[in-house]
């Protein structure tokens, strides 16, 4: 099994694991198991258990050799040919700006997804600020920041840098585990046919060309009431929806976020349409797991009559 991209044991690998690589074949070990993993605050008893797990993983893996000795279950190794091939595909990897870019966007999301509330970049741990193994600077964090930012996926929190999720952001970690470039990906392009993937009436969309955020005072009302007519129905139906409990609290989060949105002057559509989606992705999977007679497929038909009377809705 592979370990978690942003755990301690992944971090451990990859550190290791370089070690091996400039050290050469079948050395023993000439610096401490502290030194190898440059963790600050880990103690080295637990340095040691560290590179013990990742020498074993990495031995697993056809990357090392260990050679066991009386002292130590890590003081012999021999990097293979294959680990050696491995460990320069990482050094080549993590020396592109875009690679690290990439990695770091993932990682970002996911910690502030993790960690509720306001954070700044000072705060975010060593497992979530590295690529494979390499430490991102400050700098580097705050150009990647200003990306998620852009992307609207983050926005500031307050005028000392702290920073928060947005809906789109928690969608991303949610739906594609913080991978921005296939959160992207499923959104619909300009000029293509969008068919909101609900059960029920599904409604072909055309999204065209230009700026479907340019919406007139009336249009926008309109759109702001028939958002809360839908989501006065829902309400009212919300006690016979069959959600187990982790989709019932997702429905009521989105939905509460939904609320927030539309008390604001004036609510950005693509916004609205981003936690609708959301409410839409909840209802699905409850229409597709409930008896007939569920309320689940109307209030979707009725998701789609939204998409396909505001198409700026849809981004």
């Amino acid at each position: 099994m592979e370990p978690d991209p942003n755990g301690s044991l992944y971090l451990g690998f990859h550190r290791v694991l370089v070690h091996c690589y400039e050290e050469g074949h079948r050395q023993t070990v000439s610096r401490t198991a502290h030194q190898i993993l440059d963790i600050e605050g880990l103690d080295e008893e637990n340095a040691e258990t560290l590179v013990e797990r990742s020498l074993d993983l990495l031995a697993d893996q056809g990357l090392v050799k260990l050679f066991p000795t009386m002292g130590s279950r890590y003081a012999m190794y021999d990097i293979t040919d294959t680990g050696r091939i491995y460990a320069a595909e990482v050094l080549e990897r993590r020396a592109r700006p875009g690679y690290r870019a990439r990695v770091l966007r993932t990682s970002l999301l996911r910690w502030l997804h993790e960690n509720e509330g306001a954070a700044g970049l000072s705060e975010v741990p060593l497992t979530h600020r590295h690529v494979e193994g390499s430490e991102a600077g400050e700098e580097e964090l705050a150009k990647v920041m200003d990306d998620l930012t852009a992307r609207e996926l983050v926005r500031s929190a307050d005028e000392e840098g702290s920073v928060v999720l947005t809906e789109q952001g928690h969608r991303c970690v949610e739906n594609f585990g913080g991978d921005v470039s296939k959160y992207e990906e499923g959104r619909p392009k300009a000029g293509a046919t969008y068919t909101v993937n609900f059960n029920g009436a599904a409604t072909g969309v055309q999204v065209g060309q230009g700026d479907h955020n340019t919406f007139n005072q009336d249009n926008r009302s309109e759109m702001t009431e028939q958002v809360r007519g839908f989501l006065e129905s829902l309400e009212q139906v919300r006690p016979s929806l069959d959600l187990d409990e982790g989709s019932g609290m997702e429905l009521d989060r989105a939905v509460t976020s939904l609320q927030e949105l539309l008390r604001t002057d004036e609510p950005e559509p693509t916004r609205v349409g981003v936690l609708l989606r959301w409410i839409g992705d909840v209802l699905n999977k409850s229409a597709s797991q409930a008896v007939s007679g569920s309320v689940a497929p109307l209030l979707l038909a009725g998701l789609n009559e939204l998409f396909a009377h505001f198409p700026q809705l849809l981004g």
